[in-house]
């Protein structure tokens, strides 16, 4: 597994995810706009307040994805790596992880990576790891097998 395969498609998945987002907020601004065209009183008062609860969610969604999208694109996440920590891509006989921005599991080329934050449990246990040192993952033992 390369790291480079990895970083970018933490990056497709992102912008996918902030393309989505934009989209759902062009829809609630016409649904919104749409909405004031055909009613009237309390409930166009009701119906606007919702639109812009809703869009001022998805908004602070947007500022998120945003934030994480400038940090995957530093180049610092393919540098290579010989211990643990932020950037490493570590091959456990339990199957990869990167340690970046806890994104969930994602699939690189059929295969699944665990991207973690150093900020989690697992996380702090990766930092500085070795190859060949075990860790655990609740009770289950980890043996580091590669670093990237």
């Amino acid at each position: 597994m390369k790291k480079e395969m990895v970083v970018a498609t933490c990056l497709a998945m992102l912008e996918n995810k902030l393309r989505t987002l934009q989209h759902e907020q062009s829809e609630v601004r016409a649904g919104a706009s749409e909405q004031g065209k055909s009613t009237a009183g309390d409930k166009h008062e009701t119906a606007m307040a919702m639109a812009q609860l809703e869009q001022e969610q998805n908004q602070q969604i947007q500022d998120q994805v945003l934030k994480q999208l400038a940090v995957m694109r530093q180049p610092r996440w393919l540098e290579p790596k010989t211990s643990g920590g932020a950037g490493a891509l570590i091959e456990t006989d339990q199957g990869y992880f990167f340690i970046a921005l806890a994104l969930g599991k994602i699939d690189v080329a059929g295969q699944a990576i665990h991207t973690l934050s150093m900020a989690s449990p697992l996380g702090q246990q990766f930092q500085n790891c070795t190859l060949g040192q075990q860790l655990s993952m609740g009770n289950q033992p980890l043996r580091v097998l590669s670093i990237q």
